[in-house]
């Protein structure tokens, strides 16, 4: 049986290295003691790392002919009979005690460079702050606040700690184990902190609605060779007609629809030029005007699947959500015509679009002309109005153009940190200024459980042959592990 102990605490593995290599490398060969002691093995046993490494190798170039079985035991060093046992009923030593003081330190540190790294106007961006401006400036103030609370604590707690390691008391115990158990800076740490960005939501995304992928609308608009006879019958009999085409977005879910919606209304009316323009869709069957509607609905961008769109392949949109207000930035939104004798069933219910064009075509207006200027996102489109027949509700619209539309996206972290609140945490503990005012502490310490000791199998004690006097383990005790065959 060949055995290694390891005089180092917290040592972590990876399995896929050399186990051997790695611990040599990580706490040096003069922290292994190796220990020894023959079954019957045909080699010699190691008495050092290399040797030890040599005999692995060996062990296994020689077991190609037959079975050899290798048995492995994960004892603590507590096993030895000249482990020291802490006292059961002393408690936590002063060493302890300060370094609970020293671990406050630490993490009170840790929050003012974490506060440093928000409040640098250079890196605050990479932070979820809330969308409003109002939100955000709250926030940093708050932080600003907190940092300077943390410097004040920082600063005494380390006075304290000092005057403690020169003259220990049961003050010192009790305002430690108030920084051990009940400060729960960690907790405050993170109610005050704003999370790091997950997914970048604010680098534009333009889409291109005239061009492959996003061109979905005008795709539609093309194979569309018929509207529907909303009214009347289905000639305009070579008078003027009314264009109306507005388009809108809304959101469905993590989806975003374009919705392109045209009216052709046949004109008997005024022959003001702007006469029409912002009254209603009304068809007077009475005076024997027709009207015509048509409504596409498509996607035209998808938040779960944003490569299918251009976007790289490491740009995630999980985290980020749809404007409520406005899914597509614009600086202004235009209201439509209310629809009547039917054409709210085509969406015209007078709603503020980012699209509109009303426009009015000339007499007996053949083939496909071209109605605009549109305003807004939508700025043309081209439709054939009349025709020599009876079935002008079967000419379409061969094209539209569109500019150029920017998604107006928000994270759902800063839709968290709106619902922000301060802890109002800023008061250093009562406990500690006390402590430097020299006033009485009456804090109870928490003691903590001990841990149950552990018990050897009685099946392997038959194993436990080593005496190790010489070693003195630390107070965190590694494990021992025993290679046997």
């Amino acid at each position: 049986m060949t055995g290694i102990g390891v005089k180092s605490v917290q040592y972590e593995a990876n399995a896929d290295f050399n186990t051997t290599d790695a611990l040599v490398s990580s706490f040096g060969n003069n922290n292994f003691k190796i220990y020894t002691y023959s079954t019957g093995a045909d080699m010699p046993n190691p008495t050092n790392v290399e040797e030890l490494k040599k005999y692995y190798a060996d062990f296994f170039a020689k077991s190609k002919d037959y079975k050899r079985r290798v048995k492995y035991v994960v004892l603590p060093y507590s096993v030895l009979q000249d482990y020291p046992y802490p006292d059961i009923l002393q408690g936590d030593t002063k060493e302890a005690y300060i370094g609970y003081m020293a671990d406050a330190l630490w993490d009170l540190k840790a929050a003012m460079k974490d506060a440093d790294f928000i409040l640098d106007r250079q890196t605050r961006s990479l932070f979820a702050l809330g969308t409003r401006n109002t939100t955000r400036n709250r926030r940093v103030h708050a932080i600003q606040r907190y940092k300077k609370a943390w410097r004040k604590e920082f600063d005494d707690l380390l006075k304290a700690a000092q005057k403690c390691d020169k003259n220990f008391n049961k003050q010192c115990e009790q305002l430690a184990a108030y920084y051990r158990d009940d400060r729960g800076l960690r907790n405050l740490v993170d109610r005050v902190m704003p999370e790091r960005y997950v997914n970048d939501c604010y680098t534009p995304i333009l889409l291109d609605l005239n061009e492959p992928p996003t061109n979905v609308l005008l795709s539609e608009l093309q194979m569309k060779h018929q509207f529907d006879t909303v009214a009347g019958d289905t000639e305009t009999g070579g008078n003027h007609v009314r264009v109306v085409a507005a388009l809108d977005f809304r959101p469905d879910n993590r989806k975003l629809i374009g919705d392109l919606r045209i009216a052709k209304i046949e004109w008997k009316r005024t022959k003001h030029t702007s006469d029409w323009k912002g009254r209603p869709l009304e068809v007077r069957t009475k005076k024997g005007e027709s009207g015509f509607g048509l409504r596409i609905q498509k996607t035209v961008f998808d938040l779960d699947n944003p490569q299918q769109y251009g976007l790289p392949f490491d740009r995630k949109l999980t985290t980020c959500t749809w404007d409520k207000h406005r899914p597509v930035k614009v600086r202004h939104l235009y209201k439509e015509p209310v629809g009547k004798n039917g054409f709210e069933r085509y969406g015209f219910r007078g709603q503020l679009v980012y699209g509109l064009i009303d426009s009015l075509s000339k007499r007996n207006a053949r083939g496909q002309s071209e109605y605009g200027p549109g305003k807004g996102i939508l700025t043309s489109i081209r439709c054939a109005v009349d025709a020599k027949g009876r079935h002008d509700d079967r000419l379409g619209c061969e094209s539209a153009r569109f500019k150029t539309v920017e998604l107006n996206l928000v994270s759902k972290q800063d839709l968290a940190a709106d619902r922000w609140r301060d802890p109002q945490a800023y008061a250093e503990p009562a406990i500690l200024a006390n402590f430097l005012k020299n006033r009485t502490i009456r804090y109870r310490i928490k003691h903590r459980p001990q841990l149950r000791s552990y018990s050897i199998p009685s099946s392997e004690k038959k194993y436990l042959k080593i005496q190790a006097k010489s070693l003195k383990p630390v107070q965190m005790a590694p494990r021992h592990i025993v290679p046997m065959h």
